[in-house]
């Protein structure tokens, strides 16, 4: 039972962390851009 379990999140933590940086990365641009807004 726990088997499959361990397999299945071994398959989607790869996803779920490129899922994390792709939020990441799209905070950060929004970030700069409103600190660039500010800026002029």
């Amino acid at each position: 039972m726990y088997k499959p379990l361990f397999h299945f999140s071994s398959l989607t933590f790869p996803f779920s962390t490129h899922q994390t940086l792709h939020i990441i990365k799209v905070r950060l641009k929004w970030l700069t851009s409103c600190r660039d807004l500010w800026a002029w």
